[in-house]
C-alpha cells in the first residue's frame, strides 16, 4: 500500500510538472477565460457517493494505469454529474479520469474512454479542495453574465498533490462545458 502511495505521488509530481509547462506561470487571480478543450483518451472509474472516495478512486486509476503498464498524459480530474447540497451525499455521481497515452491497435478496454472536444469556460482556484466552492460559484455566475449557458458536467483538473503541497498551495483548474446562449447544439 506505501509503494502504491508512494507512486501516486511521484506520478502526481511528474504530471504538474510536465502539464503546470515547467516555468511558465499560471494565473493566479480570479480571472474567468473560455477556451476549446481537445478530446483525450482517460483511464476512468464512476461512482456514486460521498466525495471523500475521491482518494481512494485516484488510487483505483493509477493502481490499473500502472498495472497495465499505461503511460499518463496530463493530471487526474473529477467530472460531477449533479451538485452537492442539491442531491443527498449518497447520491452524487461522480468519475476520476486520468489522461493517458493512445494504444494504438488495442481494443476498447473496461477503464477507458474517449472524452469529446468541448469549448469550457474556466477559472484556477489556488487553495484546499474544500473551498473549490467558491471558485464554481464565480465561474458560474461569469458564465450567466457572459452569455453562455452549461452544457455540461463540472470538471475540476488537479494539478498538484495535497499529500506533498500545503493546503493553499494546491492549483485546481474548474470548469464548465459551454456554449453560447442561442447558439444552435
Amino acid at each position: 500500500m506505501k509503494a502504491s502511495t508512494f507512486s501516486l505521488r511521484v506520478v502526481l509530481v511528474l504530471a504538474a510538472l510536465l502539464i503546470g509547462g515547467c516555468g511558465k506561470q499560471a494565473s493566479r487571480g480570479p480571472e474567468v477565460s473560455v477556451k476549446r478543450v481537445e478530446g483525450l483518451t482517460v483511464a476512468y472509474v464512476s461512482h456514486q457517493g460521498s466525495y471523500d472516495a475521491i482518494p481512494s478512486a485516484l488510487q483505483e486509476v493509477m493502481g490499473w494505469i500502472q498495472q497495465k503498464g499505461i503511460q499518463v498524459a496530463g493530471p487526474p480530474m473529477g467530472v460531477f454529474y449533479n451538485e452537492p447540497g442539491k442531491v443527498a451525499p449518497e447520491k452524487l455521481l461522480w468519475e476520476i479520469q486520468w489522461p493517458i497515452a493512445p494504444r494504438e491497435g488495442e481494443g476498447v478496454e473496461e477503464k477507458v474512454k474517449q472524452t469529446k472536444p468541448m469549448e469550457v469556460a474556466y477559472t484556477i482556484h489556488r487553495g484546499p479542495h474544500d473551498q473549490v466552492g467558491a471558485a464554481f460559484d464565480r465561474l458560474k455566475k461569469w458564465i450567466g453574465e457572459n452569455g453562455y449557458q452549461i452544457c455540461g458536467p463540472a470538471r475540476e483538473i488537479w494539478f498538484n498533490d495535497p499529500h506533498s503541497v500545503p493546503p493553499e498551495s494546491l492549483k485546481t483548474e474548474v470548469q464548465f462545458p459551454v456554449v453560447k446562449k442561442g447558439a444552435n447544439q
